[in-house]
C-alpha cells in the first residue's frame, strides 16, 4: 500500500521495512501477530482523530502480513473518513474476499460503503449504480444469512439499501430503533 509507492526502489525504506519485519516478528512471536497489533493500534488512533497516524500502522499491518482482512477495513474506514467511498469499497471487498468471517457486521458496512459510492460517484452511469445498488442489497441478504444467524447485532447495523434508486430502511429480523 503505502499510497502506492514502490518502497523497494528507496534502499533507507526498504531497510526501515526490513527492521519492523524483523524487529515486530521478534517480539509478538510472528509477522501476523504483529499485524494485528497494528491495526489494533490504527483504530485506537483512528478513534482518536489521528487518522494520519492511524494509516501509518495500517499500512505497517499490511507490510507484515498483507493477508490480514482488517488492514483492508482500516483503509478503508481512513478512507471513508477522506469521503473516498469508492475507494473505501474496494478495500472493504477485498476484505471480504479474504476472510468473509472478519469482523461481525462486515456485510452490511461493506453494503452501506457500496450504496454511498454510488450515490457519490458522478462519475457512474445509471447502470454501474444499479450494478452497485444489487451489490448492496446482496450484501444486506448475506449479513441476514449468516450474521443473524450466528449472533446477535447491534441495533441500527443497517439502515441503508436500494429500491429502485432510492435509500430506504432495510428490513431485517432485528429490531431498528431509533435513537
Amino acid at each position: 500500500m503505502y499510497g502506492g509507492i514502490d518502497r523497494s526502489q528507496y534502499p533507507a525504506l526498504e531497510k526501515a521495512d526490513e527492521d519492523l519485519i524483523a524487529g515486530t516478528s521478534a517480539t509478538f512471536g510472528s509477522r501476523e501477530n504483529a499485524s494485528k497489533m497494528f491495526v489494533e493500534r490504527g483504530y485506537k488512533l483512528y478513534n482518536e482523530g489521528k487518522v494520519g497516524m492511524a494509516t501509518r500502522r495500517f499500512n505497517q499491518a499490511w507490510l507484515l502480513d498483507p493477508n490480514n482482512p482488517m488492514v483492508y477495513t482500516g483503509f478503508a474506514a481512513v478512507l471513508q473518513a477522506q469521503r473516498k467511498h469508492c475507494e473505501a469499497m474496494s478495500h472493504m471487498e477485498k476484505s471480504l474476499l479474504i476472510d468473509p468471517r472478519v469482523r461481525q457486521g462486515i456485510y452490511p458496512d461493506t453494503a452501506q460503503i457500496i450504496t454511498v459510492c454510488a450515490f457519490n460517484n458522478k462519475a457512474l452511469s445509471q447502470k454501474e449504480k444499479e450494478e452497485h445498488f444489487i451489490r448492496s442489497e446482496n450484501l444486506f441478504k448475506a449479513a441476514e444469512a449468516h450474521e443473524l444467524s450466528e449472533s446477535p447485532q447491534p441495533e441500527g447495523w443497517g439502515f441503508l439499501a436500494t429500491d429502485e434508486g432510492s435509500l430506504r430502511l432495510h428490513k431485517t429480523s432485528v429490531s431498528l430503533t431509533p435513537p
